[in-house]
């Protein structure tokens, strides 16, 4: 996740969701890995949560990029995004507590989500 470059507060779908995608391909081929090691399940159900939020928030930024239809379609696009991004805040939560109980702290808070 290192590797993917920053996002900024004022960017829009069209950078972010390369980023994303990025991360969302990362975060797939990890749970390949976790299963093969026989990582604990709750960390992994945390893990695929994480990626489960991180392609929700993909498909609003998709939704809304770029603007486009009536009046006011642009107001369900913010809401559309802020509860897709409530989403991943929660299973990045959920993920950190997860690797914390297991000590895969490099697993967790380490990783800079960018969404």
């Amino acid at each position: 996740m290192d590797a993917v470059p920053p996002t900024k507060p004022d960017d829009t779908g069209v950078e972010i969701m390369p980023s994303l995608d990025e991360q969302i391909a990362a975060a797939r081929e990890a749970q390949g890995v976790f299963a093969d090691a026989e990582v604990p399940a709750d960390f992994q159900d945390a893990w695929n949560g994480m990626t489960v939020a991180l392609q929700e928030d993909r498909e609003a930024w998709q939704s809304v990029t770029p603007w486009k239809g009536a009046p006011g379609t642009d107001m369900i696009g913010v809401l559309q995004l802020g509860s897709a991004k409530q989403k991943v805040d929660d299973a990045k939560n959920a993920l950190n507590a997860a690797a914390d109980r297991h000590g895969f702290a490099s697993c967790g808070s380490a990783i800079d989500w960018r969404y």
